[in-house]
């Protein structure tokens, strides 16, 4: 038996220079100077068990079996006791044998080629024992427990950590090769990686990365300690817990890949099938983690994880629990089963190639329990130390080193070099990986084999990025059992032109729309040919289409110019304003001559028309008198002139012999022909009481009034809110009104009395509104003023009737029957002031209304709102 006592000094090396570090004695850390982890609350672990897994327990005796079980070639399953053994037990569960340490064993074992168990004692030494459990040597480290288990290099070199904080490199014949001091204790267990770098956790909060021949090859800090064993993907990435609630992710040049927060402390992890990282917490629950560093799905265990996990052949992942249970998860998250193993499961399971999961228990325990089938998990990482012999060593590699694209920024329609290498390390790969947006290619170009053994691969190819390109991500994977895999990508800034719309420029007054568009892109646009596809419709719903096509034009367009790409004229007015607005939709596409063609989505844009004011004013009342034009004739005396008696015993009406009748209006507006509309006039009767016998009639006689021209100024006039129309009558002829007086059947004119009409004026007052966008006329009153005088004999007591009468005609039938026209002719006279409209809007460069909105009348001003 050889025992080594490393004492004095302690030499660590750097690539870069060399430096020594004292450690004395004296501050070599004891085994009860050791810091405990803290025990886990009670309670409920909430883990409800699930039939009985157990094929056979192996009673220990007494004391902790918190080690992870470690087996040899041949089944043989090793682990350490409480009780200061190391004990070799049978897949059948029956021991063959016991190697007694007197010290307590609660490192890990690890297995070497040759069938030697290496493991660390609680007595600070670090022991190596053959397959039959005899001693070959023991190395005594400087003070503490060695709880860290140990790693194997593939020459065999053991790495080991020790309470003391030091990480000793040792030959397989026990001879110290090497020492690093950290600044903390060390329960971390090495891993080594395929080029031969080992990783290591530190309680004073880093991860180490040391060279074989012990030099410092960089640091990783945390925010606490690192307990946590790492675990190295087949790409080479390190993971591992930290004290301070995270799980990280380091690249293996010492760099940040990721780190995900859990909230709690976080253990070893594993990693299964497609590089998912499984891990425990003290938090109660297993983790699921994506390789790209987020978290897939948490299951709840209900008890602290102190434990590292297993993944077995199936994808079932096993974890013990500190309450005592070993619970079985399937890939998706659920539970599968759970076993109460009656004590605190400190241990980390192991998977042995049939398929059985052993594990240790706090009362001296060693259980087997029926698992999946097949071995562990065809992964990078799938169980504590990697395989079931605990080596703690990486076996494959297969990275993606470097991937770069020159140049790294383009314009569009310009070609990049994409380079990349690719290291491998007993990892065959597949000739073929994928390049996004480049297709499949071969990543074979030249071979370099590296001094360990490992093989790089690099190649490189010219690719045309498109529009879309912001990066391209290189995948390989390799045929090797494990398969492994691995992608990068490098960002790639493609400076392209990117058209968008621009909302269109209307023209309310022609309809004219101007498409616009604008190079908002990084890139000129180069000369090109560009469609518009248009479609616009009146706003709102159940809407109309009013035109659509498309339009074809070229242009160079430099980035960040806005330019007009073409326009339309909407063909019809009346339906375009039949809404307060218009919805255009425009899509563009560019035959771009260097990437295809370029197209964008349809973008749509609402216009809402303006609405105008006309305040109608003198200019407007000037408009409606000119454009007005007619007269109204008032006739109905058959005339019988220089008569002044006639006779007639016939039976006859009274009256009828002097009746004609030629009355009418004439009304016309603008260039339009006066439209005639005659009537009929009926006779004025007396028949005074004082004058029995005798009776008068009268007859209008050629009384007219002009309208329009020759009318006079004061034709058109606003009032009370009203649009009023005066009609002057000429009255300047005499004998307006021919009476007739008819005594015994005679009618004689020289004894009847004439009168003469000196004034008669009717005023028409018009009350405006809007029907369907039209200007209608709501409401027409019609007030006559007169005056006349007699000629002849009549008396007194006539001439009041005559005023009476002639104002009762006046306002009962002149006065209604003349209303009654102009409201028969109401759609011509509005259409007549919208026509004034147009014309006075034209001689004052104001645009021609479409469609009426509102009209608002007040006092002697009148509002039109319109289109």
């Amino acid at each position: 038996m050889k025992r080594h006592l490393a004492t004095g000094l302690f030499t660590r090396r750097s690539p870069n220079k060399s430096f020594e570090i004292a450690v004395l004695a004296s501050l070599a850390l004891s085994a009860g100077a050791l810091a405990a982890a803290p025990e886990p609350g009670g309670g409920d672990d909430g883990v409800v068990a699930i039939g009985d897994h157990r094929r056979w327990v192996y009673d220990a005796g007494g004391g902790w079996v918190s080690g992870s079980p470690a087996i040899a070639d041949d089944g043989t399953i090793h682990v350490g006791s409480g009780d200061g053994r190391l004990l070799a037990v049978a897949p059948d569960g029956e021991l063959r044998w016991s190697f007694p340490l007197w010290a307590q064993v609660s490192s890990s074992p690890a297995i070497g080629a040759d069938g030697t168990i290496y493991f660390g004692a609680q007595d600070g030494r670090v022991v190596a024992v053959d397959a039959t459990g005899n001693e070959r040597w023991s190395y005594a480290t400087a003070g503490g427990p060695v709880s860290s288990s140990p790693a194997i290099a593939a020459d065999g070199t053991l790495y080991v950590g020790g309470a003391d904080g030091v990480v000793y490199a040792l030959t397989p014949d026990g001879d110290l090769r090497w020492v690093v001091a950290t600044m903390g204790a060390i329960s971390s267990s090495p891993a080594v990686a395929v080029d031969g770098t080992i990783y290591v956790g530190s309680e004073d909060g880093t991860l180490y990365a040391l060279t074989p021949s012990g030099g410092l090859a960089w640091t990783f800090e945390t925010g606490d300690a690192v307990r946590s064993s790492p675990a190295i993907g087949g790409n080479g990435v390190i993971f591992f817990g930290s004290r301070d609630g995270s799980l990280y992710a380091v690249n293996r040049d010492g760099t940040l890949h990721w780190r995900l927060p859990l909230g709690a402390d976080v253990r070893s992890p594993v990693i299964g099938s497609a590089g998912v990282v499984y891990v425990g917490a003290y938090d109660g629950h297993l983790h699921a983690v994506a390789s790209t560093g987020s978290e897939l799905w948490r299951v709840d265990v209900g008890a602290y994880l102190r434990s590292a996990p297993a993944v077995g052949r199936d994808g079932t992942i096993y974890v013990a629990s500190d309450e005592g249970a070993l619970v079985a998860v399937r890939p998706n998250g659920t539970i599968a089963w759970s076993q109460d193993l009656n004590t605190h499961g400190y241990s980390s399971p192991t998977i042995a190639a049939d398929g059985m999961v052993y594990v240790g228990g706090r009362d001296g325990q060693l259980l087997a329990l029926r698992g999946g089938e097949g071995g562990p998990a065809l992964a990078a990482w799938p169980l504590f130390r990697n395989a079931a012999a605990h080596g703690g060593r990486a076996e494959h590699l297969l990275a993606i080193t470097s991937f770069s694209a020159s140049p790294a920024a383009v314009d569009l329609g310009s070609s990049t070099r994409l380079t990349w290498e690719t290291l491998s390390c007993r990892a065959r790969v597949n000739s073929i990986g994928h390049l996004s947006d480049a297709g499949s290619i071969s990543i074979r170009g030249w071979t370099r084999v590296q001094e360990n053994g490992c093989t790089a691969v690099g190649g490189s190819r010219t690719v045309l990025p498109s529009q879309e390109t912001e990066r391209f991500e290189l995948s390989i994977s390799s045929l090797t059992s494990p398969p492994l895999e691995d992608a990068a990508e490098v960002a790639v800034d493609v400076r392209a032109p990117r058209l968008i719309s621009l909302a269109p420029i209307v023209s309310q007054s022609s309809l004219a729309i101007a498409f616009r568009a604008q190079n908002e892109g990084d890139a000129d646009l180069r000369r090109s040919a560009i469609t518009i596809e248009y479609d616009v419709r009146t706003a709102g719903p159940r809407s109309s289409r009013l035109a659509s096509g498309t339009l074809t034009r070229t242009y160079a367009i430099a980035r960040g110019t806005t330019i007009t790409l073409g326009s339309i004229t909407l063909p019809d007015r009346g339906r375009a304003f039949e809404r307060d607005g218009i919805d255009i939709a425009v899509r563009l596409s560019v035959a771009y001559p260097v990437a295809g063609t370029l197209a964008t989505a349809w973008q749509h844009f609402s216009h809402a028309w303006t609405p105008n004011e006309w305040v109608i004013s003198d200019v407007l009342v000037t408009a409606l008198a000119s454009a007005i034009r007619g007269q109204v004739h008032l006739d109905n005396y058959n005339g019988h002139e220089g008569v002044d008696s006639v006779c007639d015993y016939r039976e006859a009406a009274v009256g009828d012999h002097f009746l004609r009748q030629e009355s009418y209006i004439e009304l016309g507006f603008g260039s339009e022909a006066p439209e005639r509309t005659s009537f009929d006039i009926p006779v004025i009767e007396y028949h005074p009481e004082d004058l029995p016998g005798i009776d008068y009639y009268f007859y209008l006689n050629e009384i007219n009034a002009a309208i329009g021209e020759g009318s006079g100024p004061d034709l058109v006039s606003i009032a009370d809110g009203k649009l009023k129309l005066a009609l002057q009558f000429e009255t300047a002829g005499g004998r307006e009104l021919r009476d007739w007086e008819y005594t015994w059947h005679c009618y004689n004119d020289a004894s009847a009395p004439d009168i003469d009409v000196t004034k008669l004026e009717m005023e028409a007052a018009l009350t405006l509104g809007v029907r369907n966008g039209e200007l209608v006329l709501s409401g027409v009153e019609l007030t006559p003023t007169f005056d006349f005088t007699f000629h002849g004999a009549f008396n007194t007591a006539g001439w009041a009737w005559a005023e009476r009468a002639f104002g009762r005609f006046a306002d009962d039938y002149l006065g209604d029957y003349l209303s009654g026209t102009l409201w028969e002719h109401a759609e011509d006279i509005a259409a007549g002031i919208t026509g004034a409209l147009d014309a006075a809007g034209a001689a004052l460069g104001r645009a021609t209304p479409t469609r009426i909105l509102s009209v608002r009348a007040e006092g002697e001003t009148i509002t039109i709102r319109y289109l």
